[in-house]
């Protein structure tokens, strides 16, 4: 839960008060959690977080990483739809910075990643629909 606040933006400093800082603490290492990614998936990661530095002036390839991970521990098939490197990298962009409350354009996005408008809005509302859903199972399991 403390993890999916953080990728949302959150203080975490606001949210559990104490002496030292949680900003940087929360999120795993993205080299750690991309040790057991396939090397595709690691390039994946990287593409879209020197974009993100880029274009948008944030540094998150933990995060990036993380939502990558979760992504691919809860498809729940066998068979990744997602199979274009360049449309998947800004699906991931794009979900990471609409948790992040901006509203990334299409246009944008597929002018810098190179891909179609078609398959990064098929990628990205399956990645999407599948974060939703875990937050879904986390508010569950709190209520």
């Amino acid at each position: 839960a403390a993890s999916l606040l953080k990728l949302r933006g959150a203080d975490m400093n606001a949210v559990f008060p104490t002496e030292r800082s949680f900003n940087g603490a929360i999120l795993p290492d993205a080299e750690e959690l991309m040790d057991g990614l396939m090397v595709g998936e690691r390039q994946l990661i990287r593409f879209a977080g020197a974009v993100l530095e880029e274009e948008y002036g944030m540094s998150e390839t933990s995060s990036l990483t993380l939502m990558w991970t979760l992504y691919r521990r809860n498809r729940g098939m066998r068979f990744d739809p997602l199979i274009n490197a360049e449309a998947a990298a800004a699906a991931l962009v794009y979900n990471f910075l609409l948790l992040r409350g901006q509203q990334p354009s299409f246009d944008a996005l597929i002018s810098i990643f190179g891909c179609s408008r078609r398959k990064l809005i098929y990628y990205a509302g399956h990645m999407a629909e599948i974060l939703e859903r875990l937050e879904g199972d986390t508010h569950d399991e709190n209520s």
